[in-house]
């Protein structure tokens, strides 16, 4: 985002937040002066003379709410991710799964009440899409102009730019296949198989290949246990399914045997905290946040309430394999494959700035300003290692 006039306007309630970040990413050389006046409003003799005394900048608003943002942005700094300790409740979560890999009567319980969960909860879930479907294309079109993928990694474009298309592809947790059709009908695969655990989405997905007239088969099964032909895919797709699998280790093992040598793999998933075990600096960052962002843009339009910060849920999970494992997929896929192209994004910014919440951001200079500064901070902290992603975008290839 860029405009011609810095953002100065003390009477937007935008402006103590703007601010603050801005003042913070200046002081650790991730945004210019010039950027820091055009994104924070502040003028270039209050960056030189913060009041140093209180360690909170003079021109915060609201030095309560934004000197709490101030000191928990310089305390995540103090300590990288990986060296703080595990929490109670993540070291269960490494236990539920550890267990259920050992039990096959327990996965099969656990497998059971999944079924039972989704078949609750799904058909409520897709008539509340289907009621959003208006709004959810507003804030599409809203996340695009924001930028909301500029840091990740896109499949088609860059196959696309390398002139690429497959003869026989793979997709593993299909559902009703709207991937498959998509691709089919660009002409980037000539033939498709995909597989799913639900009946009814692939009932779905072949009623729709057969009205095309498509090249798609279908099949109903497990991921952590279906068995897949050797040497015989050029290209597998696993769009946010995997963070549902227990057996990473199999499956990755199994894709990477019926590629044919060099296939590709698209993963594209959910990469966050294993079975939603948030880690303490994440909960006190997102509180602080949206205590400091304005409540205007912190409603979410598609769940029609205001954000909350995220809590860690009581285990086990009334979904049992819900990102059973979903933090340890980069490493055991990226140990079997070769990296062709990798993005690992969004650490917090997903919690106080989802999907529904965007249009808001992009309807006002101030709002746009705001989620620029929000994504610069979410990119800084990944690349520092004081925050962990939650999303996974990876162009790999079979050695």
């Amino acid at each position: 985002m860029s405009s011609t006039q810095p953002l100065l306007d003390g009477e937007d309630p935008t402006a103590g937040i703007r601010r603050t970040l801005a003042f913070f990413l200046y002081e650790h050389n991730r945004i210019s002066a010039f950027k820091a006046a055009d994104l924070g409003g502040i003028a270039p003799r209050e960056l030189a003379d913060p009041d140093t005394e209180s360690g909170i900048p003079a021109y915060a608003d609201d030095p309560q709410v934004n000197g709490d943002v101030l000191a928990i942005l310089r305390k995540i700094l103090a300590q990288p991710f990986k060296e703080t300790p595990l929490l109670p409740s993540q070291e269960e979560a490494i236990a539920i799964a550890n267990t259920a890999k050992s039990d096959r009567v327990i996965y099969d319980q656990m497998a059971e009440k999944e079924a039972a969960h989704w078949g609750k909860v799904l058909p409520n879930k897709q008539q509340q899409q289907q009621e959003s479907l208006s709004v959810l294309d507003e804030e599409r079109r809203a996340g695009f102009h924001l930028g909301l993928s500029r840091h990740s990694v896109n499949f088609m474009p860059w196959v696309q730019s390398q002139g690429l298309t497959f003869d026989h592809a793979l997709s593993l947790g299909c559902g009703a296949g709207r991937l498959e059709r998509e691709w089919l009908n660009k002409g980037i695969v000539r033939s498709f198989h995909g597989v799913d655990i639900a009946e009814d989405a692939l009932a779905s997905a072949r009623a729709m290949a057969a009205t095309e007239g498509l090249a798609c088969t279908y099949s109903q099964g497990d991921l952590n246990f279906v068995e897949l032909p050797s040497d015989t895919y050029d290209l597998i797709v696993a769009s946010t399914s995997l963070h549902h699998c227990l057996f990473l280790e199999d499956v990755a093992d199994r894709m990477k045997a019926a590629l044919k040598p060099g296939g590709l793999v698209w993963l594209n998933d959910f990469i966050g905290d294993s079975q939603f075990q948030y880690p303490d600096r994440l909960i006190e960052l997102t509180t602080a946040l949206l205590k400091a962002i304005p409540e205007q843009y912190t409603y979410n339009r598609l769940q029609r309430k205001q954000i909350q910060p995220p809590k860690r849920p009581k285990l086990p999970l009334k979904s049992p394999f819900e990102s059973i494992r979903s933090q340890e997929i980069p490493k055991i896929f990226l140990e079997r494959f070769e990296v062709v192209q990798k993005s690992e994004t969004h650490s917090f910014v997903r919690y106080i700035a989802p999907v529904g919440c965007l249009c808001k951001y992009h309807e006002s200079k101030a709002g746009t300003a705001l989620y620029d500064l929000l994504m610069t901070l979410d990119e800084f902290f990944i690349e520092q290692g004081l925050m962990a992603p939650t999303a996974g975008h990876y162009i790999l290839k079979k050695p």
